[in-house]
């Protein structure tokens, strides 16, 4: 494809975390005349356009393995992407990567790495003369030791690669050294450098720097690391401006001979008016930066990073007319460690001289997320225009000391939580939620449990993710101690709710413009052991059969109670009749089996937009060990491989492995069963099910 030339329909893939709209990706591309999906944080929805071909929810969009299998099931449905654009810092090197991996135009991770590994940039500038103040690898703390024996206390010691100064610490004296971690990702030391820090934004051509401007920070992003505020107020005074910007010059030359939107940090002088190096990023700078671009001088910098990324011309002169005013900003970190619920917020925006113009606050009552963008999810944000860099800076430490925000801390939720998703069920769509209730302590878990002897409660721990974790307490038969205590083993609280008889499915499909619709249903089966009943096969269900559009049917009222507009969905159900119950939801692609499943069917699954007829039927069966110990042979294997729908061992373990007894999902041998007629299928099924009740393993001690 010409990498000047974006063609019609095209798709474009988009890497998103922001909350905030500091991209407006509706203006940037126009989404009726392409195909723009998006890769994004549950957070990241929020701004991204309704217009959205698609959205796939990530829990990281800067994990690889993850946004590689999410770009995989878009190009399954939109085909191959043209373009994918990733803008935010943390995110740059797994844009690239992909670019990479699909051959489609864009900066490679060649020419990004000297914007994000800090020791190789520091190299690379001041081999081109540039100034920068001492720097060493800093492996461990005696390299740091024999460092400052050269260069003096304090020093800086930080991560190669990182974001908004996470990791970064200020070492004192050797006494400090103690605090320092040097596990994991590499680091650099630094000499300490006392002068003031400026951030200089801006548009690099290749060759000469077309727009920038130099922004002096009020106290510095490591203090706003450590609980203080973090301001920022543009430069007004020329000698000063023409200083930075030459220095820019200089360091970008030394970097890229690509066009970029760059974020570069110096170290500035006032005495000599001179610059000595920090940092650099080849993306727009955070806080409020884009937003106050845009707003006071007309210029959007995202929108020059988006072209830049798509191989497109960057638009020369700004949108729109500037106001001709000297910009600044403010972020006041949040009150408590996130995620923490705010109680209390003074708004300062207002019309008045030496009023923020705009103002980013939560209200009373919402939760401050613990997200990745940390600049974006703090307890206030603030953007201030006036006359001069000095009445900004008045304004800007006026509404420091006078703002006020205060919360309560709120538990963080983990991944998985059933009892979350039972709660986004029952607000979505109550008809299809378990009536349950929610224990956090053991001893009223038991009190409770004994008033319900005369029924069968299903117990669930809040955290796992295995399909056998639920115990069953029935009457005259209680759920014994040892099991009942391992409910709480991964922390978190325990659900409990009515047994409603009924037959269970995994349910998986895709939403397009609001629809559902299931590609793959699997019928679950399993066997009772102890308190827990044991899923031992999944079977496909055909497209169109009742139990199917039954299914689709109650279904489709939790996906539009939530929002869901597009993308993969995945829930596990109880048909009882013709009422339906949610044990899980997930908006997200089906796990294995199930996917290698649909594979063997000859059909496309979640990678496609709509159920298609499968080639027969299949399911995968797991056998039970009931005890721990060495294998010594089987019981009836040669009988089970004798089946007319037997296909093949999926996993086997061999006499002399040790196996351990079966407590959830898998089993410790599983066979995979083919058939054109489901009847056949079918009554192997129920073979395998008689077969596993007697016993396939033999194991001794």
């Amino acid at each position: 494809m010409n990498g000047t030339v974006l063609e019609p329909s095209s798709h474009v893939v988009v890497v998103n975390r922001w909350r905030e709209q500091y991209a407006d990706f509706a203006r940037y591309l126009d989404h009726s005349a392409h195909r723009v999906t998006y890769v994004s944080t549950e957070v990241g929805r929020a701004s991204i356009p309704p217009t959205a071909a698609e959205v796939v929810v990530v829990e990281a969009t800067d994990d690889l393995a993850e946004v590689r299998k999410a770009v995989a099931a878009l190009a399954e449905r939109h085909g191959a992407p043209d373009r994918i654009v990733a803008l935010k810092e943390d995110d740059l090197l797994v844009g690239a990567a992909l670019r990479a991996e699909w051959d489609v135009p864009g900066p490679r991770e060649e020419q990004l790495l000297p914007f994000r590994d800090k020791f190789r940039m520091a190299t690379e500038v001041a081999a081109a003369g540039v100034e920068v103040p001492d720097f060493a690898p800093a492996p461990d703390a005696a390299s740091v030791l024999d460092f400052a024996g050269r260069a003096g206390w304090p020093v800086i010691v930080k991560p190669l690669i990182g974001s908004s100064s996470a990791g970064v610490v200020r070492v004192d004296g050797p006494q400090d050294l103690a605090g320092v971690s040097f596990r994991g990702e590499p680091r650099m030391v630094q000499a300490f450098d006392p002068h003031g820090i400026y951030h200089v934004d801006g548009s690099f051509d290749g060759s000469r720097v077309t727009v920038v401007r130099a922004s002096r920070y009020l106290n510095n992003c490591l203090e706003f690391r450590g609980g203080g505020v973090l301001g920022s107020v543009e430069e007004d005074d020329p000698e000063v401006n023409g200083a930075v910007a030459g220095f820019a010059l200089r360091v970008l030359r030394a970097l890229t001979d690509r066009p970029t939107v760059f974020h570069l940090e110096v170290f500035f002088d006032p005495a000599t008016r001179t610059c000595a190096f920090l940092e650099v990023g080849a993306r727009v700078g955070g806080a409020e930066i884009p937003l106050l671009w845009r707003e006071v001088h007309g210029r959007d910098l995202m929108e020059t990073a988006f072209r830049n990324q798509l191989g497109l011309p960057v638009l020369e002169e700004p949108r729109q007319p500037g106001t001709g005013e000297t910009g600044g900003w403010l972020l006041v970190p949040a009150p408590e460690s996130r995620p923490c619920r705010i109680t209390a917020v003074t708004p300062m925006a207002g019309p008045l001289p030496g009023q923020p113009y705009a103002e980013a606050l939560l209200t009373p009552g919402e939760v401050l997320p613990e997200a990745d963008s940390y600049y974006e999810h703090v307890g206030g944000r603030f953007r201030f225009r006036g006359a001069s860099s000095a009445a900004v800076e008045e304004a800007i430490r006026r509404t420091a000391a006078s703002f006020e925000v205060s919360a309560e801390p709120v538990a963080p939720a983990r991944a998985g939580s059933k009892v979350v998703q039972h709660e986004a069920v029952r607000a979505a769509a109550p008809e299809l939620a378990f009536d349950t209730v929610v224990f956090s302590d053991p001893a009223a878990l038991e009190r409770y449990l004994a008033g319900q002897a005369g029924t069968t409660q299903v117990l669930r721990p809040e955290f796992t993710a295995n399909t056998g974790s639920a115990l069953f307490a029935r009457p005259g038969r209680p759920v014994p101690p040892e099991e009942l205590a391992g409910l709480w083993r991964d922390g978190g609280r325990v659900l409990v709710h009515a047994f409603v008889p009924g037959t269970p499915y995994f349910a998986n499909g895709v939403v397009v413009d609001g629809e559902l619709r299931l590609t793959d249903t699997w019928r679950c089966y399993s066997l009772e052991e102890g308190p827990r009943w044991l899923l031992t096969a999944v079977v496909n269900a055909l497209p169109g059969s009742a139990e199917v559009r039954l299914l689709e049917q109650a279904l489709q009222a939790l996906v539009t109670g939530s929002g869901v507009r597009s993308g993969p969905v995945c829930f596990e159900a109880v048909l009882s009749g013709s009422d339906v119950k949610v044990v899980k939801y997930a908006r997200r692609i089906a796990g294995e089996p199930l996917p290698r499943l649909c594979s063997l069917l000859g059909i496309d699954g979640q990678s496609g937009d709509a159920a298609q007829a499968p080639d027969g039927f299949v399911a995968d069966y797991a056998f039970t060990v009931r005890r721990d110990g060495t294998l010594t042979g089987f019981s009836g294997l040669d009988e089970v491989r004798q089946l007319t729908s037997y296909s093949g061992d999926l996993f086997m373990p061999a006499p002399g492995d040790t196996v351990a007894r079966t407590v959830g999902e898998g089993g410790g041998a599983a066979v995979l069963l083919r058939h054109a007629d489901q009847a056949v299928l079918l009554a192997d099924l129920r073979y395998l099910q008689e077969r596993n009740r007697a016993g396939v393993f033999v194991v001794a001690d």
